[in-house]
C-alpha cells in the first residue's frame, strides 16, 4: 500500500512539474472546436487520400497492462501510453500545398484504436513566418498556433494530448521558403 502512494506522489510531482514548465514557458492552448470553428482556427485540411501518412503498428494493449501492473512495485509514475519510434521529417515527408502567398505542409499520423496520440519532436524550429498546428481528423480537438514563441532551446518538444486515434499535422509558412525550419518527430505515444 505504501508503494502505491509513493508511486502516486511521483506522479502528481511530476505533473506539477510539467505544468509549471509550461506556464513558465508560455501556454499552448489545446481546445475543442465544433465544425463551424475549425474555418474560424484557419484549418485547411486537404482530401485524408492526398496527405502524406504514417500508420503506426498495432500493439498488445493487454500485453502493455500486464507490464504496468508488473512495474507498479517499481515506483515508477503510471504510464499514460506506449512510444513508439519513429522517424519523420515534416519538411522531408510531408505533403506540401501552395495557396497564393502561403505554403502548406501536411502530415497524418494514425494508430488505430488509440484514445489520444501525443508527439515528441527532437528537433524544433520555427522561423517567423511559420506557425504550427495539429488537430485530430474530426477537426473537433485543435492544439497551437505553436509559433517561433515557442521555440525550445533544446530543441526538444513535447505535444498535449489530442484526443482521437488520428491526427494531422499542418504546417504554414507565408512565403515558398522553408530554410531553417525544423521539424523532426522521434517518437507517437
Amino acid at each position: 500500500m505504501k508503494t502505491i502512494a509513493l508511486r502516486f506522489k511521483v506522479f502528481i510531482l511530476c505533473i506539477l512539474l510539467l505544468t509549471l514548465s509550461r506556464t513558465i514557458h508560455g501556454q499552448i492552448t489545446t481546445r475543442s472546436i465544433s465544425e463551424k470553428e475549425s474555418s474560424q482556427y484557419n484549418i485547411h485540411k486537404p482530401a485524408n487520400n492526398s496527405i502524406s501518412h504514417k500508420i503506426l503498428p498495432p500493439f498488445d494493449l493487454n500485453a502493455v497492462l500486464k507490464e504496468d501492473s508488473l512495474e507498479m512495485n517499481a515506483l515508477l509514475p503510471f504510464r499514460f501510453g506506449k512510444a513508439i519510434d519513429v522517424d519523420i521529417d515534416i519538411f522531408d515527408q510531408g505533403t506540401r500545398v501552395n495557396r497564393s502567398d502561403t505554403t502548406l505542409i501536411y502530415y497524418q499520423i494514425s494508430s488505430i484504436g488509440a484514445f489520444s496520440i501525443n508527439l515528441i519532436f527532437d528537433k524544433f524550429y520555427l522561423n517567423s513566418n511559420t506557425s504550427l498546428k495539429i488537430y485530430n481528423a474530426e477537426q473537433s480537438v485543435l492544439y497551437g498556433p505553436i509559433t517561433e514563441k515557442e521555440n525550445p532551446t533544446n530543441g526538444i518538444f513535447w505535444t498535449d494530448l489530442i484526443k482521437g486515434d488520428n491526427i494531422i499535422i499542418e504546417v504554414s509558412i507565408l512565403g515558398k521558403t522553408t530554410k531553417g525550419n525544423e521539424l523532426h518527430i522521434s517518437k507517437v505515444i
